[in-house]
């Protein structure tokens, strides 16, 4: 696809989120595990023609999903020489607001130049993360940038094969991203999502390309992140590690696949290219 175009493993649970009806508001959806919400309904046999066509429009680059919110779409792409976030009203398509920001991004493998990480929701706000490591925030309203972070330059992270493509995760008012900073300790950071300032840095870790999930221990918030060559649980207010284990191997490989938790009890990592599960 070359884009969107025509520890605590005792009693881990999955902490709750309130959404609308219909919401898809980051990766893997409002739980980040695949699943709509339990009042979303789909026919149970679809007319032999396929679903009706309600609207569509032609798109740049990109290998980033869109996320809903109400009435609103985020779109995450690349026209020309720049990352676009744009706002399109969910009903008919039409561009409510449109903000960008200057790449040069090719990647060392593959052909796909545009942005990889499906842009996260959260309340009022959007936040993307573009292939260089631009993490931005915005109004969901107004499109208004309230704040843009250049990760990369600023913890000295590599772009990878691919580019950055792990999509950020919002917990309790941080953003919390796998920067991939590891010469400076900053292979995960947190920003806060009002201001972008860093909140705590923490591994040596490069960065994957693994979405982060959330889960909650005895009252507490945790983020799992698969990195290039660990799984980390992290306490998601101070960065202290929860638990790590060796995941991922050297050379051209990925780790791509988001953790599952299982049944509260179990934890379950996988990867291609030789790594296993």
């Amino acid at each position: 696809m070359n884009g969107l175009r025509n520890v605590l493993l005792g009693a881990l649970l999955l902490v709750p989120t309130v959404l609308d009806a219909g919401d898809w508001p980051q990766i893997l959806g409002p739980h980040r595990n695949g699943k709509a919400a339990s009042d979303e309904q789909l026919l149970n046999e679809w007319p032999a023609s396929g679903p009706a066509e309600v609207w569509s429009r032609p798109v740049g680059h990109a290998f980033a999903g869109v996320a809903v919110a109400g009435p609103r779409v985020i779109l995450f792409h690349r026209e020309g020489e720049q990352e676009v976030t744009e706002c399109l009203n969910a009903a008919d398509g039409q561009s409510v607001w449109k903000q960008g920001h200057a790449t040069t991004f090719y990647p060392q493998v593959g052909g796909g130049d545009g942005p990889l990480c499906v842009p996260v929701i959260s309340g009022d706000r959007v936040v993307t993360f573009g292939a260089q490591g631009v993490l931005s925030c915005f109004r969901l309203a107004s499109g208004e940038r309230l704040w843009m972070r250049k990760t990369h330059e600023d913890f000295r992270a590599l772009e990878g094969y691919f580019g950055a493509g792990s999509s950020p995760i919002v917990v309790d008012g941080l953003v919390i991203v796998n920067v991939g900073g590891g010469r400076q300790e900053a292979g995960v950071v947190a920003f806060d999502l009002q201001t972008g300032e860093t909140r705590w840095t923490q591994t040596q870790e490069p960065a994957g390309y693994s979405a982060p999930v959330l889960v909650a221990f005895e009252d507490r918030s945790y983020v799992l992140m698969v990195t290039r060559y660990k799984c980390v649980l992290l306490d998601a207010e101070t960065g202290a590690i929860g638990f790590e284990f060796p995941f991922g191997q050297r050379g051209p490989t990925v780790n791509g696949a988001s953790p599952i938790v299982i049944d509260n009890a179990k934890l379950f990592v996988t990867a291609s290219y030789g790594v296993g599960a």
